[in-house]
């Protein structure tokens, strides 16, 4: 009862006034749960839902993440926006002159500039751990990099305490089927998988999704004996069916060798065509 009342006083100091909507110009969408709106200075966006069936299960979602401060470097959701006195989406910060972590436009970033976009994600994946909130659509379309860093954004379908669900994904590993519900373990195994395609150019994404089998990763880095047995071992570390601890990918990620991934990733592109 106590945390309902917060979150109901907490959702009544924050709003934005959709009819606001004439200074902002719409872009295109990157998915298919709403239209996004950018302001005039390019700083904000508004995200609004076009699937008015899950807008109850979202604004208990935004409820409770702004219980919290906002999560550095991240899209976290500021305000919750009102039209006709109805809650239909929110606002957040917009990086511009960024891209997806799959993006041709990743090229034109060094090695390091890469490797501390990792970090920063996962620190702001962390962060959300720290709150109990799952992620739980880590993809290369939520990943940012720009050249202050890496951003994670698209916050409506994340999962909070106060959201009864259960989502159950399957895994296989050396022959090995495991069952995992939507978890921390899942969110850190999926954005492994896309900063992977961000340090090789390379959207193995495609090659797992459907699937999930993990050993169709390790079968296009296998020339690189110490990465292969980095992401073998990063995968086994996982307490799959519990919440124990388990390494964040910023503190293993020194593993990772600038020059083999250069030495490989040729071979490896020679396969995924």
């Amino acid at each position: 009862l106590v945390l309902d009342l917060l979150v109901l006083l907490v959702s009544s100091l924050f709003f934005c006034d959709f009819s606001l909507k004439n200074k902002y110009t719409k872009l295109r969408s990157r998915g298919v749960n709403g239209n996004v709106y950018l302001n005039s200075d390019k700083t904000e966006i508004i995200k609004i839902f076009k699937n008015l069936y899950s807008i109850e299960r979202r604004k208990k979602t935004l409820d409770y993440l702004m219980m919290f401060p906002l999560v550095t470097g991240s899209a976290y959701p500021k305000d919750i926006v009102i039209e006709d006195g109805c809650f239909v989406g929110y606002t957040a910060d917009y990086y511009k002159n960024c891209c997806e972590f799959g993006s041709w436009g990743t090229y034109n970033y060094s090695f390091d500039e890469k490797i501390k976009a990792i970090r920063d994600v996962d620190f702001q994946l962390k962060e959300l751990h720290d709150r109990n909130v799952i992620f739980h659509d880590i993809n290369n379309c939520n990943l940012l990099i720009d050249k202050n860093g890496g951003h994670l954004i698209d916050f409506e379908d994340v999962i909070c305490p106060n959201i009864i669900g259960m989502y159950l994904s399957k895994y296989i590993l050396k022959h090995q089927e495991r069952k995992v519900g939507c978890s921390k373990q899942e969110d850190q195994f999926k954005l492994l998988i896309s900063s992977l395609n961000l340090l090789y150019g390379i959207k193995f994404e495609k090659f797992f999704t459907g699937n999930h089998n993990i050993d169709n990763i390790l079968f296009f880095i296998k020339e690189n004996k110490e990465l292969y047995e980095f992401v073998e071992n990063y995968f086994t570390s996982f307490s799959w069916y519990s919440d124990e601890a388990f390494p964040y990918l910023s503190e293993v990620i020194d593993k990772i060798d600038e020059e083999k991934i250069r030495h490989t990733v040729r071979k490896i592109k020679f396969r995924t065509k």
